[in-house]
């Protein structure tokens, strides 16, 4: 990252202008945000936590969800014992297996004219991880 913000810092005069920039001389008045701008705002910072949440829910699988399922799991299938590491394959399995699954429903929604907005996408993707824990 220091290296990246010497390559920026130092190579600023490569850049276009800024035309947002304003002139030390030019005085500075800040309109204030409109209830509509808030709205925006409040909606970044909802889908911003929901994304947060979403990835500490799922870096999850690779330790904590691991040491769970190799202590409290019986790993013996049909006699033979499945070694635990294995439960971390689970997941891109169900990826491959459900994914034509939601894309023909979500076809079928598209071509009723129903699509789901993207909010109604992540909001029905959180539904789904929640469901998967």
């Amino acid at each position: 990252m220091l290296v990246g913000l010497m390559v920026y810092v130092f190579g600023q005069k490569y850049l276009a202008k800024d035309c947002f920039s304003r002139n030390s001389d030019e005085p500075v008045a800040a309109e204030p945000l409109t209830l509509s701008e808030w709205k925006t705002i409040g909606g970044l910072i909802t889908l911003a936590v929901i994304n947060i949440l979403f990835w500490a829910v799922y870096e999850q699988q690779g330790n904590t969800l691991q040491l769970f399922a190799d202590q409290n799991t019986d790993w013996h299938v049909f006699g033979w014992e499945m070694p635990s590491t294995w439960f971390q394959s689970l997941n891109p399995a169900f990826i491959i297996l459900l994914a034509p699954i939601l894309d023909s429903l979500t076809s079928r929604r598209a071509n009723k004219g129903k699509q789901y907005s993207s909010i109604g996408k992540m909001a029905f993707g959180a539904g789904l991880l929640g469901i998967s824990f």
